[in-house]
């Protein structure tokens, strides 16, 4: 057990932690895609959005307070069911082969991402005396593997690319460094490949074509000009960019979805207003900013040249949640769909 002392003041961290999750939770770039369809999780649902139909379908109930999802190599969508579990919707199937499967962890399940062949790594927002863990699973056999400790931080995101998972932490105790780490299968240690002190500041990370792209989310009131680092799979620096290569962005509020060589980041501008900044892989700066009519939280997918995104943190009491279909070439919403009318609309129609 930790004294009493650390405990509160870790309970501290935590809460500036929640302040500073600007990031959207509500969306895994790891996985989610199945038959042409992405998923998000709003209100502890998982949610099924269809690009042909421009739809939107309420499919299994995970825990309230579920917030990530990955997607093993069969198709079902895993994210938390309780406070020690995490399981699996089959979507598009009912009765019992559409429950979720749990697997019991040792703590608190919070983000997951799933391998190609079906292992799992989940992190938990718990301090032991041996650091943060992170809970190595086998979602074929449905079993816990084990329990990787050492971490020095709050992890603040989770992926994973040509089977070795990166993640990135946040420093609860000051300096509040920022940390990247690489994971190997065969490893039961994390290794750190790359660190930068912040205390305003997390790493959010996306993956495209062997380059980590590593933008700094801002928690507090920040000052600082944005910024987004370009770091190799084994840790070294290749570019960093800053106002001359990021135009017109002014505070970037989520990590690059990427789409035909291009990035495309949820940002507000030096106008004031949200838009899409898109960036160019080739030219490794923003070429152009779609402009939004609505506020923008986080990108849950692009197809067919049409972007689907929603407008805020999907949490009970925040505002309504809305999802958006934004077509790049017309630079213009479509398609608007409130998400609560048909989660209930979903419900109704099953008793």
């Amino acid at each position: 057990m930790l004294p009493e002392s650390l405990s509160k003041r870790i309970i501290i961290s935590f809460i500036f932690f929640i302040v500073i999750a600007l990031a959207p939770a509500y969306t895994q770039s790891s996985g989610g895609r199945q038959d042409n369809s992405v998923f998000f999780i709003a209100y502890g649902r998982l949610i099924k959005v269809d690009f042909s139909s421009k739809r939107i379908f309420a499919e299994g109930a995970f825990h309230r307070t579920a917030k990530y999802y990955s997607v093993s190599p069969g198709g079902s969508v895993w994210s938390r069911l309780d406070y020690t579990h995490i399981g699996a919707i089959n979507p598009g199937m009912s009765g019992a082969a559409g429950r979720p499967a749990g697997i019991k962890l040792p703590f608190r399940p919070y983000m997951i991402t799933i391998l190609p062949d079906g292992t799992g790594y989940i992190s938990h927002q718990i301090l032991t005396d041996k650091g943060f863990p992170l809970s190595v699973v086998d979602t074929q056999k449905k079993k816990l593997l084990r329990v990787i400790y050492h971490i020095k931080g709050i992890v603040t995101d989770l992926i994973h690319a040509h089977g070795i998972v990166y993640f990135s932490t946040y420093g609860f105790r000051p300096p509040h460094t920022l940390r990247i780490y690489r994971l190997m299968q065969s490893d039961n240690r994390a290794k750190e490949i790359y660190s930068l002190e912040s205390a305003d500041y997390k790493f959010k990370l996306a993956v495209f074509k062997d380059i980590l792209y590593v933008p700094l989310l801002p928690g507090r009131a920040a000052t600082a000009e944005p910024e987004m680092k370009l770091i190799d799979l084994s840790g070294n620096m290749i570019a960093s960019l800053g106002r001359k290569r990021l135009g017109e962005i002014a505070v970037i509020l989520d990590k690059p979805f990427f789409y035909r060589e291009r990035g495309y980041l949820p940002c507000r501008t030096r106008a004031g207003a949200e838009g899409i900044a898109v960036y160019s892989v080739k030219k490794q700066s923003v070429v152009d900013m779609l402009p939004l009519q609505s506020s923008i939280y986080g990108i849950i997918g692009i197809q067919n040249d049409t972007v689907a995104y929603i407008n805020i943190h999907p949490d009970v009491g925040r505002g309504e949640l809305t999802l958006y279909f934004y077509s790049i070439k017309g630079r213009k919403e479509v398609k608007h769909i409130k998400v609560l009318p048909v989660i209930r609309q979903t419900d109704e129609n099953k008793n």
